[in-house]
Protein backbone atom coordinates (compact mmCIF):
# COMPACT_ATOMS: atom_id res chain seq x y z
CA UNK A 1 0.00 0.00 0.00
CA UNK A 2 2.62 2.48 0.39
CA UNK A 3 4.97 1.53 -2.02
CA UNK A 4 1.86 2.09 -4.23
CA UNK A 5 1.01 5.58 -2.81
CA UNK A 6 4.91 6.77 -3.29
CA UNK A 7 4.68 5.64 -6.65
CA UNK A 8 1.53 7.62 -7.53
CA UNK A 9 2.73 10.59 -5.71
CA UNK A 10 6.19 10.13 -6.16
CA UNK A 11 8.66 9.97 -3.61
CA UNK A 12 7.50 13.57 -1.82
CA UNK A 13 5.34 11.65 0.05
CA UNK A 14 7.76 9.60 1.84
CA UNK A 15 8.84 12.64 4.12
CA UNK A 16 5.42 14.13 4.53
CA UNK A 17 4.47 10.48 5.60
CA UNK A 18 7.51 10.64 7.96
CA UNK A 19 6.45 13.90 9.33
CA UNK A 20 2.76 12.84 9.80
CA UNK A 21 3.65 9.88 11.84
CA UNK A 22 5.73 12.02 13.89
CA UNK A 23 2.88 14.07 14.92
CA UNK A 24 0.54 11.40 15.19
CA UNK A 25 2.97 9.47 17.74
CA UNK A 26 3.52 13.37 19.76
CA UNK A 27 -0.56 13.71 19.88
CA UNK A 28 -0.52 9.91 21.58
CA UNK A 29 2.17 10.58 23.57
CA UNK A 30 0.02 13.95 24.79
CA UNK A 31 -2.96 11.59 25.55
CA UNK A 32 -0.84 9.06 27.02
CA UNK A 33 0.62 12.34 29.39
CA UNK A 34 -2.51 13.08 30.68
CA UNK A 35 -4.08 9.57 30.90
CA UNK A 36 -0.86 9.24 33.65
CA UNK A 37 -2.15 12.62 35.00
CA UNK A 38 -5.26 10.92 35.59
CA UNK A 39 -3.76 7.70 37.09
CA UNK A 40 -1.57 10.47 39.47
CA UNK A 41 -4.55 12.57 40.56
CA UNK A 42 -6.49 9.23 41.59
CA UNK A 43 -3.84 7.78 43.19
CA UNK A 44 -3.33 10.92 44.99
CA UNK A 45 -6.63 11.55 46.30
CA UNK A 46 -6.15 7.31 47.35
CA UNK A 47 -2.91 8.65 49.24
CA UNK A 48 -5.22 11.49 50.48
CA UNK A 49 -7.82 9.93 52.37
CA UNK A 50 -6.55 6.72 54.20
CA UNK A 51 -5.57 8.92 57.05
CA UNK A 52 -1.96 8.42 57.38
CA UNK A 53 -0.49 11.52 58.96
CA UNK A 54 0.45 14.39 56.40
CA UNK A 55 3.83 15.42 57.88
CA UNK A 56 6.14 17.67 55.72
CA UNK A 57 7.76 14.82 53.76
CA UNK A 58 4.44 13.20 53.11
CA UNK A 59 3.14 16.77 52.28
CA UNK A 60 5.86 17.30 49.90
CA UNK A 61 6.39 13.97 48.32
CA UNK A 62 2.48 13.76 47.23
CA UNK A 63 2.23 16.84 45.50
CA UNK A 64 4.92 16.26 43.52
CA UNK A 65 3.67 12.89 42.81
CA UNK A 66 -0.04 14.90 41.36
CA UNK A 67 1.54 18.47 40.04
CA UNK A 68 5.36 17.34 39.23
CA UNK A 69 6.50 20.14 41.55
CA UNK A 70 8.62 20.40 45.01
CA UNK A 71 6.97 22.71 46.66
CA UNK A 72 8.11 23.47 50.13
CA UNK A 73 5.87 22.31 53.07
CA UNK A 74 4.48 26.00 54.36
CA UNK A 75 3.82 27.26 51.01
CA UNK A 76 1.64 23.79 50.76
CA UNK A 77 -0.22 24.48 53.69
CA UNK A 78 -0.84 28.17 52.87
CA UNK A 79 -2.59 26.31 49.68
CA UNK A 80 -4.61 24.13 51.25
CA UNK A 81 -5.59 26.91 53.58
CA UNK A 82 -7.30 28.26 50.78
CA UNK A 83 -11.03 27.73 49.55
CA UNK A 84 -9.89 27.40 46.17
CA UNK A 85 -7.05 24.80 47.30
CA UNK A 86 -6.41 23.00 44.20
CA UNK A 87 -6.50 25.64 42.17
CA UNK A 88 -4.13 27.22 44.18
CA UNK A 89 -2.07 24.56 44.50
CA UNK A 90 -1.64 24.07 40.03
CA UNK A 91 -0.93 27.57 39.85
CA UNK A 92 1.81 27.90 42.30
CA UNK A 93 2.95 24.59 40.76
CA UNK A 94 3.34 26.21 37.09
CA UNK A 95 4.55 29.57 38.76
CA UNK A 96 6.90 28.05 40.96
CA UNK A 97 9.97 28.12 38.41
CA UNK A 98 9.68 31.51 37.65
CA UNK A 99 10.65 32.18 41.91
CA UNK A 100 13.08 31.69 44.04
CA UNK A 101 12.41 30.28 47.63
CA UNK A 102 14.41 31.05 50.77
CA UNK A 103 14.09 28.26 53.10
CA UNK A 104 15.51 30.24 56.40
CA UNK A 105 12.92 33.03 55.79
CA UNK A 106 10.47 31.42 53.79
CA UNK A 107 9.91 34.05 51.62
CA UNK A 108 9.95 33.58 47.61
CA UNK A 109 11.12 36.41 45.15
CA UNK A 110 11.19 36.50 41.68
CA UNK A 111 14.14 34.54 40.45
CA UNK A 112 14.90 37.10 37.85
CA UNK A 113 14.60 40.85 37.96
CA UNK A 114 12.50 41.64 35.24
CA UNK A 115 10.06 38.99 36.26
CA UNK A 116 8.98 41.54 39.25
CA UNK A 117 7.59 43.91 36.67
CA UNK A 118 4.26 42.99 35.54
CA UNK A 119 4.26 44.77 32.27
CA UNK A 120 7.40 42.73 31.51
CA UNK A 121 5.77 39.22 32.08
CA UNK A 122 2.53 40.33 30.50
CA UNK A 123 5.26 41.62 27.15
CA UNK A 124 6.44 38.20 27.66
CA UNK A 125 3.68 35.90 27.66
CA UNK A 126 2.36 38.04 24.28
CA UNK A 127 5.71 37.51 22.99
CA UNK A 128 5.21 33.29 23.33
CA UNK A 129 2.26 33.54 21.98
CA UNK A 130 3.51 35.24 18.81
CA UNK A 131 6.09 32.28 18.92
CA UNK A 132 4.15 29.52 18.81
CA UNK A 133 2.02 30.20 15.85
CA UNK A 134 4.90 31.51 14.15
CA UNK A 135 7.12 28.35 15.04
CA UNK A 136 3.75 26.36 14.00
CA UNK A 137 3.21 28.23 10.58
CA UNK A 138 7.07 27.74 9.97
CA UNK A 139 6.66 23.98 10.81
CA UNK A 140 3.87 23.12 8.41
CA UNK A 141 5.83 25.39 6.10
CA UNK A 142 8.90 23.08 6.61
CA UNK A 143 6.76 20.17 6.32
CA UNK A 144 5.32 20.70 2.80
CA UNK A 145 8.30 22.17 0.82
CA UNK A 146 10.61 18.86 2.72
CA UNK A 147 7.35 17.04 0.71
CA UNK A 148 7.53 19.14 -2.18
CA UNK A 149 11.96 18.66 -2.66
CA UNK A 150 11.39 14.77 -2.08
CA UNK A 151 13.87 12.66 0.07
CA UNK A 152 16.27 12.37 -2.68
CA UNK A 153 16.80 15.98 -2.39
CA UNK A 154 19.57 16.71 0.63
CA UNK A 155 17.45 19.63 1.34
CA UNK A 156 14.53 18.14 1.40
CA UNK A 157 15.49 16.22 4.60
CA UNK A 158 17.04 19.32 6.06
CA UNK A 159 13.64 21.26 5.90
CA UNK A 160 12.30 18.27 7.54
CA UNK A 161 14.59 18.75 10.54
CA UNK A 162 13.79 22.42 10.40
CA UNK A 163 10.09 21.52 10.71
CA UNK A 164 10.88 19.16 13.41
CA UNK A 165 12.83 21.92 15.26
CA UNK A 166 9.92 24.50 14.89
CA UNK A 167 7.81 22.36 16.01
CA UNK A 168 9.48 21.52 18.95
CA UNK A 169 9.66 25.27 19.50
CA UNK A 170 6.43 25.94 19.19
CA UNK A 171 5.77 23.07 22.55
CA UNK A 172 8.14 25.03 24.30
CA UNK A 173 6.33 28.28 23.96
CA UNK A 174 3.15 27.32 24.90
CA UNK A 175 5.12 25.43 27.78
CA UNK A 176 6.07 28.44 28.90
CA UNK A 177 3.44 31.04 28.09
CA UNK A 178 1.35 28.93 30.77
CA UNK A 179 4.07 29.73 33.26
CA UNK A 180 4.07 33.32 32.22
CA UNK A 181 0.04 33.65 31.57
CA UNK A 182 -0.39 32.48 35.19
CA UNK A 183 1.86 35.08 36.60
CA UNK A 184 0.50 37.73 34.96
CA UNK A 185 -3.10 36.69 36.40
CA UNK A 186 -2.25 35.50 40.13
CA UNK A 187 1.92 35.49 40.25
CA UNK A 188 2.02 39.03 42.37
CA UNK A 189 -0.83 37.97 44.73
CA UNK A 190 0.83 34.46 45.23
CA UNK A 191 4.36 36.54 46.40
CA UNK A 192 2.65 39.09 48.44
CA UNK A 193 0.49 35.93 50.35
CA UNK A 194 3.87 33.60 50.94
CA UNK A 195 5.89 36.69 52.41
CA UNK A 196 3.38 38.13 54.52
CA UNK A 197 2.54 34.56 55.71
CA UNK A 198 6.46 33.94 56.58
CA UNK A 199 6.46 37.52 57.93
CA UNK A 200 4.07 36.75 60.44
CA UNK A 201 4.94 33.39 61.40
CA UNK A 202 8.06 34.97 62.41
CA UNK A 203 6.60 37.20 64.34
CA UNK A 204 4.73 34.70 66.69
CA UNK A 205 8.11 32.32 67.04
CA UNK A 206 9.33 32.93 70.11
CA UNK A 207 12.27 34.72 71.12
CA UNK A 208 15.09 33.11 72.69
CA UNK A 209 16.46 34.07 75.93
CA UNK A 210 19.71 34.53 76.50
Amino acid sequence: MLEEVIKAGGGSFLIFGVVVALGLYAVRGVFGLHGRRGQHRKEFLELWSDGRERDALWLQMAVRHVFGTYLPTPVIRLALSRPDSAQSLVDLSSLWALLIYDSATQKVAWRQGWHATLPRRRFASIVLIVGYFAAMFAAAGGAYTSAQLGPGSAMGWIYGFFAAIMAGLAFLCVEHEDKFAISVRVGDAWVKRINRTAQRARKRRPTPSN
